[in-house]
């Protein structure tokens, strides 16, 4: 889904999910009417970000429901508790 697509349409998300990965990077997943699409800025090409804040005024007018920060974390096995591979999601205000 084009990031300047669904600003131009106006269309409204139910649910961005905002992927943390290592050294700080994060990319954008948006849920529409129950589906999944990453952020592209064209075809094959993800919307890559350096902070929560840049995101923000990226998308500043669009319509978002829910926001979720998601990662995955090795720690969890590293200090004892069992491995997990569900990412952790945390709800932010938006």
């Amino acid at each position: 889904m084009n990031l300047e697509q669904i600003k131009a349409d106006n269309t409204a998300l139910n649910q961005l999910n905002i992927y943390s990965h290592e050294g700080g990077i994060y990319t954008l997943e948006a849920i529409v009417d129950g589906q999944a699409y990453p952020l592209e800025l064209t075809p094959k090409s993800s919307v890559t970000f350096n902070c929560i804040d840049a995101i923000r005024d990226r998308l500043q007018g669009v319509s978002i429901d829910q926001v979720f920060l998601v990662q995955k974390t090795p720690y969890d096995e590293m200090i004892g508790m069992p491995t997990t591979t569900e990412p952790e999601s945390l709800r932010i205000h938006w």
